[in-house]
């Protein structure tokens, strides 16, 4: 709950009375009825619910009322974003592109029970990869992959 005079946002310092007198903010100003606040050139608002949004096109901000509003990113700031989730077709193209896609079934038919069965159910049936997933930790692992090469298929595999 907050409450504005004149358009404007009350704070601790910027309640003013209709003579111009300011004074601290008031907590009883809660327990007065919206006429008794409006003789004061007050109204009473609720907070603004962020609204839901595509983070990966678009950012919440408040404007200058307080509000929420939603704009899409820019296209530095979408070149900027962490690439965390692709389809496992852009993933499959982007291993083939770095040279290790016919690798990728020995790693798995390598890895221990259960994991082993988990991550054949991932390669074969997922519709998309996401990169802290246990499937791409597991592979990454088996295929000799650094954080920072991981990250490079990841962001090249969004670009197919």
């Amino acid at each position: 709950m907050f409450y504005k005079q004149n358009n404007i946002k009350v704070t601790a310092s910027t309640f003013v009375d209709k003579d111009g007198t300011g004074y601290p903010f008031p907590s009883w100003f809660n327990e007065m009825s919206d006429e008794e606040l409006a003789t004061m050139g007050l109204t009473r608002h609720d907070e603004p619910v962020k609204p839901a949004f595509n983070e990966l096109t678009h950012k919440a901000i408040k404007d200058a009322s307080g509000e929420w509003a939603t704009i899409a990113l820019t296209t530095d700031e979408l070149d900027d974003l962490e690439v965390t989730v692709v389809t496992m077709r852009q993933a499959r193209l982007a291993l083939l592109s770095a040279g290790v896609l016919s690798a990728i079934d020995a790693v798995i038919s390598g890895m221990p029970s259960p994991q082993k069965e988990a991550a054949q159910i991932e390669w074969e049936y997922a519709a998309t990869v996401n990169k802290h997933s246990p499937l791409v930790v597991g592979l990454a692992d088996g295929l000799g992959l650094t954080a920072d090469q991981i990250d490079e298929l990841f962001d090249n595999a969004s670009k197919l």
